[in-house]
């Protein structure tokens, strides 16, 4: 879901991996989040192998909220915007710049373990000391997940996401239409974070 519609500089994963998936699901990409979507998009064959079945298959998809006329007028409105103005372009040409800034933040910060993503997606993995070779107990792991890292967004400016799913992650997902400027104030706010967070574990 969350990789589609440009946050990898393509519209869908397939663009960057060049694998031909049978079905993409879809949510609020497809809308850039300003009216409630979902989708599913499947291969012409699928659809008539389907439809050309001897039980003469159907699509039974319909709900209350289906083909919502407002919520698919905003997705052709947004979808032809960012078609119009190179949105992902925009993503393909900075995001490399973005990748190498972030995975420079570990030379100066030892508690990033790992910096991993592409285009406009990347998790910075967090742990105590890397050069220890320390993993975050749990308490230091809660304590910066649900303490040091809200109050360093609020303190920077710069809203991220703190995750907790495997590792403790800090999300950097910025706005498909960021500029050098907007970067820039992004990897400083979160080399400030990772300030914090290195204050915190000493």
């Amino acid at each position: 879901m969350i990789c589609s519609f440009g946050r990898l500089g393509h519209w869908f994963g397939e663009g960057l991996t060049g694998v031909v998936p049978d079905l993409i699901t879809f949510a609020k990409g497809s809308t850039s989040g300003y009216a409630p979507l979902g989708g599913m998009i499947a291969r012409s064959p699928l659809v008539e192998a389907l439809y050309d079945s001897e039980q003469g298959g159907v699509f039974t998809h319909g709900a209350t909220w289906g083909g919502h006329p407002v919520s698919t007028a905003v997705a052709h409105a947004n979808i032809s915007a960012m078609r119009d103005e190179d949105v992902l372009e925009n993503v393909r040409e900075r995001g490399p710049g973005l990748k190498a800034d972030l995975e420079g933040l570990m030379d100066t910060h030892n508690c990033v373990k790992d910096v991993r993503g592409t285009g406009y997606f990347y998790a910075l993995e967090l742990m105590a000391d890397r050069a220890d070779a320390r993993e975050l107990t749990r308490d230091q792991h809660l304590k910066v997940l649900r303490e040091t890292l809200p109050a360093a967004f609020e303190r920077t400016g710069v809203s991220l996401r703190g995750d907790d799913r495997g590792g403790t992650m800090l999300m950097v997902s910025p706005p498909l239409v960021a500029q050098d400027g907007e970067l820039r104030h992004l990897v400083q706010g979160i080399d400030s974070m990772l300030e914090c967070v290195e204050k915190e574990l000493r």
